[in-house]
Parts: C-alpha cells; sequence; structure tokens
C-alpha cells in the first residue's frame, strides 16, 4: 500500500509541474506544418519557411506530432495541447518509475528518483516533439527490464515501437544506442535480429 502511495504521490507531483500555461514559441511551426500536413495529406519534406532558400530538402522528423498538436488545437485549443504535454510527461514519469521497480529500486528510492528528475527536467517540459523521446525511453527500459527478467519475447516488441517513435521525434536514435548496449550485456542471435529490425525502423 504504501508503494502504490509513493507512485500516485510521486506522479500527481510531475502533473503538478507539467500542468503549466503553454509558454513555448516553437510550438506554432509545429501546429502550421501539422495544419499543412491535413491540409495537403501530405508531408512536405521541403523548407515552407525560408525567403532565401524556400526548397531546400528538410525532412520532417516529427510529422506525428505536428498532425497531433493540429487536431488537438482543432478540438481543443491550446488547453487541450497543455493537457497533452501533461500526459506525455506523466506517461514517462511512470514507465521509468516501472522500470526502476523492475530493476529491483524500492518505492521510496523511486518516488525519490522521480521528483528530482522531474525538477532537472523543468525547462524541457514544453510542448514539442522531444516528449515522445521521454516517452519511448518509458516503454524502452520497462521492455528491457522484463527481458532481464527472463521475458524474452518483449524483445520484439522494440521494433514496433521504433516505427511510432520514428514517426514523432529524431530522438529515436536513443532507441538503438540503449538497445545496443544493452545487447553487449547479454549478447544473442534474437538481440541481433531486433537490433536490425530497430535499426531499419529507425
Amino acid at each position: 500500500m504504501l508503494g502504490l502511495a509513493l507512485f500516485v504521490a510521486s506522479l500527481v507531483f510531475v502533473a503538478h509541474r507539467a500542468l503549466v500555461p503553454l509558454a513555448e514559441t516553437d510550438l506554432f511551426f509545429h501546429l502550421k506544418l501539422g495544419d499543412l500536413i491535413f491540409e495537403r495529406h501530405a508531408i512536405p519534406f521541403r523548407n515552407l519557411f525560408s525567403f532565401t532558400y524556400p526548397d531546400y530538402p528538410d525532412p520532417d522528423l516529427s510529422w506525428g506530432f505536428q498532425v497531433a498538436v493540429s487536431w488537438l488545437f482543432a478540438h481543443g485549443g491550446f488547453p487541450s495541447i497543455v493537457l497533452f504535454k501533461t500526459a506525455l510527461v506523466v506517461g514517462a514519469s511512470a514507465l521509468m518509475y516501472r522500470a526502476a521497480r523492475l530493476a529491483g529500486a524500492s518505492a521510496g528510492a523511486c518516488a525519490v528518483a522521480t521528483v528530482l528528475a522531474i525538477n532537472a527536467a523543468d525547462q524541457r517540459l514544453v510542448e514539442r516533439p522531444h516528449l515522445v523521446t521521454f516517452l519511448g525511453i518509458g516503454v524502452l527500459s520497462v521492455l528491457l527490464e522484463q527481458v532481464r527478467r527472463g521475458r524474452d519475447g518483449f524483445l520484439w516488441l522494440v521494433p514496433v515501437l521504433v516505427v511510432v517513435w520514428a514517426n514523432f521525434h529524431a530522438g529515436v536514435f536513443l532507441c538503438i544506442l540503449v538497445l545496443g548496449c544493452f545487447g553487449l550485456e547479454r549478447p544473442s542471435p534474437r538481440w541481433l535480429v531486433v537490433l536490425a529490425l530497430a535499426t531499419v525502423a529507425t
């Protein structure tokens, strides 16, 4: 019961830190691109906002986030985007808490680490695509801790995670890095196949 109370209390604190009025000007760039993707039913993949080189190739690695915030703004305005941001931050924190518990950390240590981490990340709790990378790292950490506990089947979920993650933020490269380091600890043919699939998915 104490463990559950600490888990809930730490997530309430995280939500309190994340649920603040929107103050991220970069969001408007993502909103505009999301609107254009909806309007054209295509990702531009070129620079639309430069007067010096307007047709320069510009691979859009965050189109999924842009479509999401465009849809949210159309249906709920800025408050819905703030709630979306808060949900991503709380979700990422909950997943990291769970991963730490699976790794053997006590509930008290996990609660303290969650509070310290969210305070350290304070300037990054803004409405930008990197929040999806926070969430992706959380999912990856839980999957790898399950593998450490002998549930090797969870490893096959990593390429699926990468396919989704890669359409929201370029930070997906961290998945390959972490997965590579994980495999050095316990190399296996299965890990090599999953690493190859995840790399292709990236």
